[in-house]
């Protein structure tokens, strides 16, 4: 479905007669964008919403459907972004009409960066903020897999201006099957700090106590609402159930993890359901990086 659709729109791309290594590279960017955009579309579709046919706009290249389940909606729109210069992808998730909005954007970068990606990264994302773009998360996909020394991250925290930002990086690119998992794992991430409404937010299926968190019946997934002792701070922690180990005791998707670097372990190891760190019998504080404990 992925292909069909990005098939669809790449055969209207601007410019492709053109000639020269500026005019290849903008070509570089929209088509790498398109295809972030039926990802993310792709990966709405497969949580348990719907979308009706009015709530969903394909043209010029771009998207903008909203998928609903109750009172939770999620929606996926592209549009150009003034301050970078290309298209980018607006992810929001919201649980009923007064609900705090939790809002990601995502950024497809085609560009070859810099060697110091991370400046780069923090310099973009307090630039978007300063310019009125304020978002939970600012999360960067990278088609240029680096391997082990890459910085891929689902949550990096950093001060601009006093005000503490997020942001993401994450390897995405048509070759790898992993990608579609990633931006799902992006897409949870915002519906789970939504609250949880006796919904599943991973799978729709009903949700019973257990201990701090509420888990899923039907696929495991549990979500807890913790508070960090140390800074004060709420946050939003997942995790999919393994044989019984909450936690990531034992690999969700199986062994093989000595081989992997850190980055793809983790994913594996918690099988794309761990939307803040994981330490041992609990989570790492996003805010301030404390460990705190939560009773399963």
């Amino acid at each position: 479905r992925i292909y069909s659709l990005y098939g669809k729109f790449c055969g209207a791309a601007a410019g492709r007669g053109r000639r020269g290594e500026f005019a290849m590279q903008q070509r570089s960017q929209k088509d790498y964008g398109r295809f972030c955009q039926m990802l993310a579309l792709f990966a709405a579709g497969n949580f348990s919403l719907t979308c009706r046919p009015d709530d969903a706009v394909y043209g010029d290249g771009g998207v903008n459907a909203l998928f609903r389940n109750g009172t939770r909606t999620l929606s996926v729109a592209s549009a150009p972004n003034a301050p970078l210069g290309f298209d980018t992808i607006e992810v929001c998730a919201r649980r009923g009409a007064r609900g705090r909005p939790v809002r990601f954007l995502l950024i497809p970068m085609a560009h070859c960066l810099a060697r110091d990606k991370k400046k780069t990264y923090e310099h973009v994302a307090g630039a978007l903020c300063r310019a009125g773009c304020v978002y939970d998360k600012y999360v960067f996909l990278d088609p240029f897999d680096s391997g082990g020394d890459s910085g891929y991250s689902y949550s990096v925290r950093f001060e601009a201006g006093g005000r503490a930002l997020f942001y993401a990086v994450l390897p995405v690119s048509i070759a790898d099957m992993n990608s579609f998992r990633r931006i799902q794992k992006l897409l949870f991430e915002c519906l789970a700090r939504t609250g949880g409404g006796g919904a599943c937010a991973f799978c729709g299926g009903k949700t019973a106590a257990a201990g701090d968190a509420a888990r899923c019946r039907v696929c495991g997934t549990a979500v807890a609402a913790a508070v960090c002792g140390s800074c004060g701070k709420k946050f939003t922690a997942a995790y999919a159930a393994a044989a019984g180990k909450p936690y990531g005791g034992a690999a969700v998707g199986g062994g093989g993890l000595s081989d992997l670097p850190d980055f793809y372990a983790r994913e594996k190891k918690y099988a794309f359901r761990d939307i803040v760190e994981t330490s041992g019998d609990g989570f790492v504080c996003p805010h301030c990086g404390e460990r705190v404990k939560i009773e399963s």
